[in-house]
């Protein structure tokens, strides 16, 4: 399991600890194996009308992120459902839904 973890992290664009490396264990990987970095936007995973609320706001892909999980949640889906579509874990998506309460987001 962590093979294909760690292989999906060296691919993608993605933010703290995943594979079983940090991001500077991620990016020194890649450079050592001459790897381009990945490029990703939030487009590439959240709907374009979350994403646009937040630019029109000048917030930056976390924001995107946290309203997604928002809305998503908001619309009966589950913490698995929404785990799948971010490529997290359901306990990635617990934290995710707190830091929204806790933020009060609307």
């Amino acid at each position: 399991m962590l093979r294909q973890c760690r292989s999906w992290a060296l691919r993608n664009a993605v933010d703290g600890v995943a594979g079983g490396m940090t991001p500077i264990q991620r990016a020194a990987w890649r450079k050592e194996n001459g790897v381009a970095e990945p490029m990703l936007n939030a487009e590439d995973f959240i709907p374009a009308e979350v994403v646009s609320l937040d630019r029109a706001w000048g917030r930056g892909r976390s924001d995107a992120i946290l309203r997604a999980v928002k809305q998503w949640t908001d619309d009966g889906e589950t913490a698995r459902q929404i785990g799948y579509r971010l490529g997290v874990t359901r306990r990635t998506v617990n934290r995710l839904r707190a830091t929204c309460r806790e933020r009060v987001m609307s």
